[in-house]
């Protein structure tokens, strides 16, 4: 096992909510860079509004009611390199 392998890569998907005009969600699903398999029990952070939400057993997680904006979102898994991204939210 190569344990020096980062694997917290991430994409994520921008979903308008019909409730609100001005806000959004943001979904995606982690995978691992060595295999593409999802992966569990990830942390990730939208950094400007210190929200955070784990990855649930199919790699996937969910924010709703983000205001609209540039954020910059943050996976973090123990023995890992954080990995950052930058998503825009637009309503």
């Amino acid at each position: 096992v190569k344990l020096f392998i980062i694997l917290a890569a991430f994409t994520a998907a921008y979903f308008p909510t019909a409730s609100a005009a001005q806000s959004g969600a943001l979904r995606g699903t982690v995978t691992s860079e060595v295999n593409n398999l999802a992966v569990p029990g990830v942390s990730v952070t939208i950094t400007q509004l210190q929200r955070t939400v784990e990855s649930n057993e199919n790699g996937v997680y969910e924010f709703t009611g983000i205001p609209n904006g540039f954020y910059t979102v943050v996976t973090h898994i123990e023995g890992f390199s954080d990995r950052a991204q930058t998503v825009r939210i637009s309503g």
